[in-house]
């Protein structure tokens, strides 16, 4: 048997923190939302205040995966940007000490011209095969070609060409699993609960797929269909595991101008504050760290110490199995959204920036064009609704040298890409 426990991260998209059973409080006679969720968090650790570093999926999962931010590891935006060359995933770290590695990606967002998946050494990505074969020689992924074969409220549980819902990654993470041997990698992002909220029909409240009762009702059959299998067959395999559930980002339920269904860009807490569980080997090296603030750029450096591996120092993340502390704070960027020519392509709603925080006071500031700044005291106002720009000078003169640099919209496609393709018989 590995002395190397087998790793899983499990990413959910869209999922606020407060949708999840384990960070929602309810009377003793009401049922859990996601009971195996909330069995894994008594058992492991539920980390109280995790923030995403944006609201956009394909640079929150950059971020997840290298433990530094958009102005270093060069997404920044939601698509056309390419993973910069040099940037160390933990596919790659894991892979240099014996692991095999696998990345599961449900969402065209998180297609093959990102590089984000390069480091590993299988990508289930088959159901993308249509974008490729449409993408032009030597070309990123584009707004056009993106909008081409972007998913629409679906009829029925199989969309071609842009997504796969949950139960089909899951079966193909757990067909992976069983012909691969310990020690394993496998990174899963489920498309679940994002916009359109569309369970199966047994699951399903309304045939309205922006019904918010369906967001539940998906977290729901995740909970049951996803991560009850995939634990099961960890407990089968009788190997050590890590287990890790977070959420790329949240959800606006209307807040702040925001449409109340399948909106989630910009800087806000509603996006920002995500779950994030920890389940299995080493876990309890990270109960001290449960109520400290963490970071998805956490996530790299805490996996590193608790296999015991070496933390680069150049990573911007804090390994929490090695300190609880508080400080330094991470900062976080929507770089995405810091164009204004892209944000009017997207539907003139994103009016993202960078944005910081520093205990209880949090700073955003703008890109040109998108809004003017703000700063929160979110202990007495959690809901950002009280703007104290013009009345805490001495706090903006604090937080605004920890800000990260606004990170302009460049779209620059991988050197090779076609070649590599078709070489792999997608072209």
């Amino acid at each position: 048997m590995s002395t190397r426990p087998n790793v899983i991260i499990l990413i959910l998209d869209a999922c606020r923190r407060d949708a999840l059973s384990p960070y929602v409080r309810r009377l003793p006679t009401e049922r859990p939302t996601t009971p195996v969720l909330e069995k894994l968090a008594e058992q492991g650790v539920a980390v109280e205040d995790c923030q995403s570093t944006s609201s956009c999926t394909a640079i929150s999962v950059s971020s997840i995966l290298t433990g530094i931010g958009p102005h270093r590891h060069g997404i920044t935006t939601l698509v056309g940007a390419v993973l910069r060359d040099g940037v160390v995933s933990i596919g790659a770290h894991l892979r240099h000490v014996g692991y095999t590695t696998g990345f599961f990606p449900s969402s065209a967002v998180l297609n093959r011209m990102t590089r984000i998946g390069d480091a590993f050494d299988h990508v289930d990505d088959d159901f993308l095969l249509p974008l490729y074969r449409d993408s032009s020689p030597g070309s990123g992924l584009d707004l056009p070609l993106f909008r081409r074969h972007f998913y629409q409220p679906p009829l029925t549980r199989t969309v071609p060409g842009s997504l796969q819902f949950c139960e089909v990654t899951t079966g193909a993470v757990l067909a992976w699993m069983a012909r691969t041997p310990d020690p394993l990698l496998a990174v899963v992002h489920l498309i679940e609960p994002h916009y359109p909220y569309w369970p199966p029909p047994d699951w399903r409240i309304s045939e309205d797929p922006l019904d918010r009762r369906n967001y539940h009702a998906s977290l729901r059959y995740v909970d049951a269909a996803c991560v009850e299998r995939v634990v099961d067959v960890l407990r089968r395999r009788g190997s050590d595991t890590l287990l890790l559930v977070t959420s790329d980002h949240g959800e606006y339920w209307g807040t702040h101008g925001f449409r109340p269904t399948g909106d989630h860009g910009d800087l806000y807490q509603d996006v920002l504050a995500v779950p994030l569980i920890a389940w299995g080997t080493g876990v309890e090296q990270l109960r001290p760290a449960r109520t400290a603030p963490w970071s998805h750029l956490d996530v790299v450096p805490t996996v590193l110490g608790l296999l015991g591996l070496p933390v680069p120092r150049d990573l911007e993340g804090i390994d929490r199995s090695a300190s609880d502390e508080e400080y330094p704070r991470p900062s976080w960027e929507d770089a995405a959204f810091n164009d204004p020519a892209y944000a009017a392509a997207m539907g003139g709603f994103r009016r993202g920036g960078v944005a910081v925080r520093m205990g209880r006071y949090k700073l955003i500031r703008r890109a040109p064009g998108l809004g003017e700044p703000e700063l929160y005291d979110l202990s007495v106002d959690p809901d950002e609704r009280r703007n104290l720009i013009g009345i805490r000078p001495d706090l903006v003169q604090v937080l605004s040298p920890r800000l990260p640099p606004l990170v302009a919209y460049s779209t620059v496609p991988a050197p090779g890409l076609h070649r590599r393709l078709a070489a792999l018989g997608y072209l």
